[in-house]
């Protein structure tokens, strides 16, 4: 589900290209425009994911295990825990 979906309850309207000639002057600047919006748009998308790439490859590894080689594992314990909220929960902690 879209942020969008979540938040208005339907799906976004479509954003799409203006390719269709028009002989109205504003209909042809409403779509050139739009055109430029979705170009800087797609622009920021790229770039932005790009700069998430880039920050999550900086701390991965190319690692090669062979078989019968040892290796730490580190785990986390964790308590399952009920999300009903109790009377006492000092105790339980």
């Amino acid at each position: 589900m879209t942020t969008f979906k979540a938040l208005y309850g339907r799906e976004p309207p479509p954003l799409l290209r203006g390719g269709l000639e028009s002989v109205v002057e504003d209909v042809r600047l409403m779509m050139a425009e739009r055109n430029q919006v979705l170009d800087e748009l797609q622009f920021q998308l790229n770039r932005a994911q790009n700069i998430k790439r880039q920050s999550a490859d900086k701390k991965r590894r190319d690692v090669v295990f062979e078989v019968g080689e040892f290796m730490y594992l580190k785990l986390h314990p964790y308590w399952i825990r009920s999300f009903a909220a109790m009377t006492n929960q000092k105790l339980f902690a």
